[in-house]
């Protein structure tokens, strides 16, 4: 597939995380919940409330990639699992995902930050670079 058209999925690189919930309350899937979640929280959203609000504005974009047999999953949901999930095992996944997206991309990736946005400059000197 061409890297500019493939997408890059978390819940893919999250087989090792264990599923707390009892089986008879499962409705999302783990794997959405951690990818709604994640990218709630690369997008700035510092709380379980603007991640529920994060998904639900974005619905019809996770639902390109997403199985979402029970639509989007709210806040409570998304609290609940990063609340029982195990920090290390999370830290494992999140680490292979940016490594499979790191060596996809061949160094292509540009990272923008706030100071490069608005033109920060230190000391009268040039804006800080991108890599």
């Amino acid at each position: 597939m061409d890297i500019k058209y493939k997408i890059y999925v978390i819940c893919t690189y999250c087989n090792e995380m264990e599923d707390f919930r009892i089986d008879r309350k499962m409705q999302h899937l783990l794997g959405d919940i951690i990818t709604v979640g994640t990218a709630a929280m690369l997008c700035g959203c510092s709380s379980y409330d603007d991640m529920g609000d994060f998904a639900l504005v974005r619905d019809d974009w996770f639902k390109t990639f997403l199985a979402l047999p029970w639509g989007i999953p709210s806040h409570d949901t998304i609290n609940r699992e990063f609340a029982v999930m195990d920090p290390p095992k999370f830290e494992k996944c999140f680490r292979n995902w940016m490594d499979s997206v790191l060596s996809d991309t061949k160094g292509q990736l540009i990272r923008i930050d706030e100071k490069t946005i608005r033109g920060a400059k230190s000391h009268g000197g040039r804006s800080p670079s991108m890599w």
